[in-house]
């Protein structure tokens, strides 16, 4: 970190939680390459050079962008109460979400088909990219990553189009179809040899799961994830011309942009806008977890509210961003 006792003095005396102090140290090491290029802390900072700071570090939810913002103008206030020398440019930035959910986020089932065929090789081609591709589809339709990879081609059914798994129904959407069936039902995959080129095919490994590849019969997400990051990053420039991979689309992302056009057929069909389903499974899997610590004051009640406020607010955003 800049300035690291600094720092590690204003988290020693904001917080004594853990949880938090990681998240205020990750903030500030986003920051470390940019104050050493100004040659000083963010807390002297014009909002016009922390702007695209923020912008780069803050994600599509509205709760996570408040927080940062929170977190460095409580640090600025900190830094001017302890005789440091302070800018007031932290309290005139402000948070672009609309732009980063347009960029981060799909509004439909096309919009996600039109983003797969950019970034992932064409279904017909029968490249391993058809397992991938079809994650992502069972992100839109609102299974966990963590049931994603669980999930067996006996629990897709093809005729209703709909996978049945642990009790739940997802839509397969007609979009995606062909994915699917080549996922249920192929033996081998494409393989093109970049150097020198040549095509074959490889042989898919045995077993039952929709996801299996080439090497092994299971999956696990930490290789996974990785995989889709690297499919979906981009070479980009940010506001300082600094040239840098970005991931704009992710699993979580695109699990969230499901949940909202769920949510936008049932306001045009004339239903009211019903998170709760959504938020019970959220609940379930974070108590699991212990991520949710319940008392006399925060109730199982209480936190299923805020954690409605917050989705309601971020579906607004995500009409707003898409035109909807």
């Amino acid at each position: 970190m800049y300035n690291e006792n600094q720092k590690r003095n204003f988290i020693s005396e904001h917080t004594s939680s853990d949880k938090t102090s990681a998240l205020i140290v990750q903030i500030f090491n986003w920051f470390e390459k940019y104050e050493a290029e100004w040659g000083m802390d963010l807390s002297q900072q014009t909002a016009e050079k922390l702007q695209p700071v923020v912008n780069g570090f803050t994600g599509v939810r509205s709760k996570s962008t408040e927080l940062v913002l929170i977190i460095l103008t409580e640090y600025v206030k900190w830094c001017g109460r302890n005789g440091y020398d302070v800018s007031k440019g932290i309290y005139d930035v402000r948070v672009n979400t609309i732009h980063k959910i347009q960029n981060q986020m799909v509004a439909s089932p096309l919009h996600l088909k039109s983003k797969l065929d950019e970034f992932f090789e064409p279904t017909e081609k029968e490249t391993v990219d058809v397992i991938y591709r079809v994650f992502l589809w069972m992100a839109f339709a609102g299974l966990d990553d963590k049931d994603a990879i669980r999930v067996s081609i006996d629990d897709v059914d093809l005729d209703d189009l709909h996978i049945n798994f642990e009790g739940h129904s997802y839509e397969i959407y007609k979009e995606c179809r062909d994915e699917f069936e080549k996922a249920c039902s192929l033996t081998d995959f494409q393989y093109e040899h970049q150097v020198p080129y040549y095509v074959t095919r490889r042989e898919r490994a045995s077993g039952r799961l929709l996801m299996r590849g080439i090497r092994s019969p299971s999956v696990d997400l930490k290789t996974l994830r990785p995989i889709i990051n690297k499919k979906f990053a981009v070479n980009d420039k940010d506001e300082n011309e600094t040239l840098r991979q970005k991931s704009r689309i992710s699993y979580k992302r695109i699990y969230l942009s499901g949940i909202f056009y769920r949510a936008y057929e049932q306001e045009r069909a004339g239903l009211p806008v019903d998170f709760s389903e959504v938020i019970a499974a959220e609940i379930a899997r974070k108590e699991k977890t212990k991520k949710y610590t319940v008392t006399k004051t925060r109730t199982l009640t209480t936190i299923s509210h805020k954690i409605e406020k917050e989705y309601l607010a971020d579906y607004e955003k995500w009409k707003c961003a898409f035109a909807i």
